[in-house]
């Protein structure tokens, strides 16, 4: 469907009729005919020729990817994965499918372009393997003022160091009492219970500490 596509658009953009021999046809498998204008008919087949240069370039690679970061490309839709195809070239990026025990990844491509995107997919695995989880206390009654309207401070922070920071509920489930196997209702922590102060950053160890650094200094406004 998409190569008959790509034939009615030469077709329009040159005014030019392009004919494939049929398939086990006793004709020359591998001559196109044109027809039309002299000039137009030349310009279609420079066209041609041109896609079929940029099809000859195209070429499949596997690489290896540990299960345990695949989730990380595909999760909310697989934007990363549209994020690095759409910096290398549209070139195509196939993780295996969720419960499929397989640590290949197929790349399909101009080979530059799959160069460029097989890097950025190791860089992001390298981050990954270098990443460290940091914790920050905070006390849980100012959590709200330093996320700002929607977590907007936060979300700077985030960006800005490139680090993921969590922080506990805003109405943590410990304090409310929960039953247990024997039905009967457990006693809640203490209100003082330092994990609800707990905040956690998650990357690399030294944007970790400097995100965390940007939340002490968020801190001081409220002091």
């Amino acid at each position: 469907m998409q190569n008959l596509l790509q034939i009615n658009h030469v077709r329009d953009q040159f005014g030019a009729r392009v004919i494939f021999p049929q398939r086990n046809s006793d004709d020359d498998a591998e001559t196109i005919t044109i027809m039309g204008k002299k000039e137009k008919a030349e310009a279609v087949k420079d066209h041609l020729q041109k896609l079929i240069k940029e099809l000859d370039n195209i070429v499949e690679v596997e690489m290896q990817v540990a299960q345990k970061y695949h989730k990380h490309f595909v999760q909310r839709r697989g934007q990363l994965v549209q994020d690095i195809s759409a910096e290398n070239g549209g070139v195509i990026i196939s993780f295996p499918r969720s419960g499929t025990n397989s640590d290949k990844v197929m790349l399909k491509g101009a080979k530059q372009c799959i160069d460029g995107a097989r890097t950025r997919i190791l860089e992001v695995v390298e981050d990954l393997e270098a990443q460290v989880a940091v914790k920050c206390e905070i006390d849980s009654k100012l959590h709200r003022s330093i996320l700002g309207q929607r977590g907007a401070h936060v979300q700077a922070i985030t960006s800005e160091h490139n680090v993921s920071i969590k922080f506990p509920d805003r109405e943590p489930q410990q304090l409310r009492s929960q039953p247990s196997e024997e039905g009967e209702e457990s006693a809640p922590p203490p209100a003082d219970d330092p994990a609800r102060n707990l905040i956690l950053i998650t990357g690399r160890k030294e944007n970790c500490e400097a995100a965390k650094l940007a939340l002490m200094v968020r801190l001081t406004c409220f002091l």
